[in-house]
């Protein structure tokens, strides 16, 4: 199935007939603990939540959209564009209703609450400029009152979630959200890709900002060709003068890399080659590091202030043979010669996938794999943060051994290799069900915020890292 097809399926098909009726219940909440000997532990405890009801014809499509999402891991690859497209229905369409209080975990252990939002949503993108200043955008598909779908901000303050409206471009359709960016608490530029009803199969790169008083559509640049499908899947800012977005460009002929600077004036495309660009970061304006995958390859490519060149990468070897498929989609770098990617690799098909999880490490010349560890064979990482050099956090979600649940994963790396950060089995039961963590963003003192999604909608956890 193309990208396009991805997303038509999920963003209109399985968006159709979600409900709006909110519902206040009690339902476990997940919280890691380091306790008195300093060792990470989970426990589950009860705490108030917002879930969104509606027929069960909803409900069911919107988890069976959240579990696609998940297995077609990060935006554009061939498993990837879905869950930006599944991230799309996400955080938005959050009610002017007050968050779960979080739970009162102490600052060694996690603080977690659910999110206002809809059972169907899932909170991807994240970007926080301080452990007190976070954003996640998402867009909301409001079927069958509209057949337009409407972009939402949601702010984290350190305590609580709230949320903003955002801007959507004159006539368009599908609304898609992949990265975001805020530099300050005042400041953020969220990037992704729309379509209208004229082109309803075609992508267009969107580029929103805000102020720190509203959001607005800024104009981008546009790759030549009537027949390309266009979006913007990642971005980081280092200043509000100096942004770069990634992303690729899909027609008939192939798929080709898509990079955007931003100069504090104008959007314009920058010369590559490669494959898929699928995460960016940058620790300059000189100095930027995106990554994808050529292929079924992984990709690294940076950025030195004058051109975009393909860094040297050792590819994963892990698995030989047809429906190999290597792929990083999250980068983080501490400095230009410190950057962490994750993502995974895979073989087979079917039941007889094979799926685990992948780390690299860019030491300023060369890329290099580190292992990771596995609990079974179908792990996956979404997202990686690095605090400094030396200390990183993945995190992500793996199936169990009976192949019917999915539970979240957390690795840190600390002292030059990943551990795993055990959680409970009994989080795979009722509404939190089916767990995973798709975003996380650390700072400087070992404080990590994190997004995930469960059964009974998205949650989000405050932790520490330095344990």
């Amino acid at each position: 199935m193309t990208a396009q097809g991805i997303s038509d399926d999920v963003s209109r098909e399985t968006r159709a007939g979600i409900g709006a009726l909110a519902a206040i219940s009690r339902s476990p909440l997940l919280m890691l603990d380091s306790g008195a000997s300093g060792t990470a532990r989970w426990a589950v405890r009860p705490t108030p939540t917002v879930s969104m009801g509606g027929s069960g014809y909803g409900r069911d499509l919107g988890s069976c959209a959240r579990r696609c999402g998940r297995c077609s891991a990060r935006p554009p690859g061939k498993r990837t564009f879905a869950r930006v497209v599944v991230a799309a229905v996400a955080v938005a369409c959050l009610l002017a209703l007050p968050c779960g209080n979080a739970s009162a975990a102490g600052t060694s252990g996690w603080s977690v609450q659910w999110l206002p939002v809809p059972s169907s949503a899932v909170t991807v993108p994240l970007s926080c400029s301080s452990s007190t200043a976070c954003t996640a955008v998402a867009a909301y598909y409001p079927f069958p009152s509209s057949d337009r779908d409407v972009l939402f901000a949601v702010r984290w303050n350190g305590r609580s979630w709230s949320r903003e409206v955002m801007a959507a471009p004159a006539g368009s359709n599908t609304l898609l959200v992949g990265g975001l960016s805020c530099p300050s608490g005042s400041w953020c530029v969220a990037v992704g890709g729309f379509t209208s009803s004229d082109h309803p199969s075609r992508y267009v790169p969107l580029v929103e900002r805000w102020d720190g008083t509203e959001w607005s559509v800024e104009p981008v640049s546009t790759p030549a060709g009537g027949r390309l499908s266009s979006r913007l899947t990642s971005v980081s800012c280092t200043s509000p003068i100096a942004c770069t977005a990634v992303g690729d460009s899909v027609s008939p002929r192939g798929t080709t890399p898509l990079v955007e600077r931003w100069n504090g004036v104008a959007w314009s495309i920058e010369r590559t080659t490669g494959g898929s660009l699928i995460s960016v970061s940058c620790t300059s304006g000189l100095a930027c590091t995106a990554v994808g995958h050529a292929g079924n390859q992984t990709l690294g490519e940076g950025w030195n202030g004058a051109r975009w060149s393909i860094q040297p990468n050792p590819h994963p070897r892990r698995f030989e043979g047809p429906g190999v498929d290597n792929e990083l989609g999250s980068v983080s770098c501490a400095s230009r010669d410190a950057c962490m990617a994750v993502g995974d690799s895979g073989s087979g098909s079917g039941f007889n996938t094979v799926r685990i999880t992948l780390a690299e490490h860019w030491n300023g010349s060369h890329w290099s794999v580190l292992p990771t560890p596995n609990p079974v064979q179908l792990d996956e990482f979404n997202s990686v943060s690095c605090s400094s050099r030396g200390s990183c956090v993945a995190v992500g979600d793996y199936t169990d051994r009976a192949g019917d649940a999915t539970l979240p994963l957390v690795e840190r790396w600390h002292g030059g290799r990943w551990s795993v950060v055990p959680t409970p089995r009994s989080l795979s039961t009722g509404r939190s069900a089916d767990p995973t963590l798709l975003a996380v963003a650390c700072f400087p003192k070992g404080s990590c915020l994190a997004i995930g999604d469960a059964e009974g909608g998205p949650f989000s956890a405050q932790f520490s890292s330095n344990r």
